[in-house]
């Protein structure tokens, strides 16, 4: 089960990158495997460190998905985006 973890988090940098993704934060530990595959990324582990980034680098202009398991709490970061 872990490998296919993996696979589909590297699958997913692939789509970011063929779909012209500029940026994007990733966030997690089983997120290092879309690294391999879209280097356009910031990696950042728990939301709130998410939320400490978007405080200091608003996005502006942009559209933004947040996407997550429920267990990741990216409701965090929904007051900073």
């Amino acid at each position: 089960m872990e490998g296919e973890t993996e696979a589909e988090h590297r699958k997913l940098g692939s789509i970011l990158r063929e779909k012209g993704i500029g940026h994007a934060y990733l966030c997690g530990p089983l997120i290092a495997s879309a690294c391999e595959t879209f280097p356009q990324e910031s990696s950042l582990p728990p939301a709130i460190a998410l939320a400490e980034e978007l405080k200091k680098n608003p996005i502006t202009n942009s559209l933004i998905l947040v996407k997550a398991s429920r267990g990741m709490a990216m409701e965090k970061i929904v007051d900073f985006i």
